[in-house]
């Protein structure tokens, strides 16, 4: 074994093979990404790499988690802010999330895209926090309707499932270059909030 494999622990390995795998999809797709050339640009051997991942597919699937489990930390910081009112916390909701897949294009497109899920090469820890994701977007769609931030004449499930679509379309369309550009990001974020608000 070689100096660089013997001084990563047993789970610092892990996250670093996921961190530089991630920077090798973001900045040239996922088809760049090879497990022999991971090891080598990290320096681990071939058997401290695939006790880690099974394969190129079981590695994707836990870039997908880690980009879910980024998301909802993210979400938890500006939730926490006491300074913020409500409004301004749903406001960052909208334009963090449309930024978040910005800037992640890669990731968001395997967190949601069909290359894990229609392949069926989900695994079922990146299934429970995908779920989490989304519940914890249902507790705070429930949240802004109790305190009267948002439209409450609406199924709270309905409507977390409705605006999500609605969050991910954008997303979407700005990362395929359709539609939505820098320019106008601010004022669609501002357009999902007051959609979110209309009383039907």
């Amino acid at each position: 074994m070689n100096n660089k494999s013997s001084s990563y622990h047993h789970g610092d390995l892990r996250q670093k093979l996921i961190e530089q795998a991630t920077l090798v999809i973001e900045s040239n797709g996922v088809d760049a990404l090879s497990m022999r050339k991971l090891g080598e640009v990290i320096g681990v051997s071939r058997s401290a790499l695939y006790h880690h991942f099974d394969n190129k597919q079981n590695l994707l699937a836990a870039i997908a988690e880690s980009g879910f489990a980024t998301w909802q930390a993210i979400t938890q910081t500006f939730l926490n802010e006491d300074s913020l009112s409500e409004h301004d916390k749903l406001t960052k909701y909208v334009k963090g999330y449309l930024e978040f897949a910005r800037q992640h294009k890669a990731t968001y497109e395997l967190m949601f895209g069909n290359i894990i899920w229609q392949n069926e090469l989900d695994t079922e820890s990146l299934k429970n926090t995908a779920y989490d994701t989304f519940h914890q977007y249902l507790n705070l769609i429930k949240h802004w309707q109790d305190t009267a931030t948002i439209s409450s004449s609406q199924n709270s499930l309905r409507l977390a499932q409705v605006s999500w679509s609605t969050l991910h379309g954008m997303a979407k369309l700005y990362n395929d270059g359709i539609y939505v550009n820098d320019t106008n990001l601010e004022e669609l974020s501002q357009s999902i909030v007051q959609l979110l608000q209309t009383k039907n």
